[in-house]
């Protein structure tokens, strides 16, 4: 008999942890790994060491959660904006200098 599978088995709590979570939290939600993210973003800056002041720039209109932001500027990432709210919202959470990019759309 084929077990059915479920994509509570392939997060990174324990699936009892994870379901009293979810009980008690509002729809939607976010869950992100945290440890996770930063070993990833480690690893792709390691990948391009080889070239000198290489900064990752993410686009703040994908991530726009305070959470993902400070990991993003702790972890030496920058942000790229297309809006004066996003420019202000960067500069609020620490974007400055050559960790923000601004790229307006017309």
């Amino acid at each position: 008999m084929a077990m059915e599978h479920s994509a509570l088995d392939e997060v990174f709590l324990p699936r009892k942890k994870l379901k009293q979570l979810i009980a008690g939290l509002p729809t939607p939600f976010f869950l992100y790994d945290e440890a996770g993210i930063r070993e990833s973003i480690r690893d792709f800056l390691q990948a391009f060491s080889w070239c000198p002041g290489h900064r990752q720039i993410f686009p703040l209109r994908q991530l726009p959660l305070d959470g993902m932001a400070r990991i993003l500027l702790e972890e030496g990432c920058g942000v790229s904006c297309c809006t004066d709210r996003e420019l202000r919202q960067a500069a609020d959470w620490g974007f400055f200098g050559e960790s923000l990019v601004y790229e307006p759309m017309y």
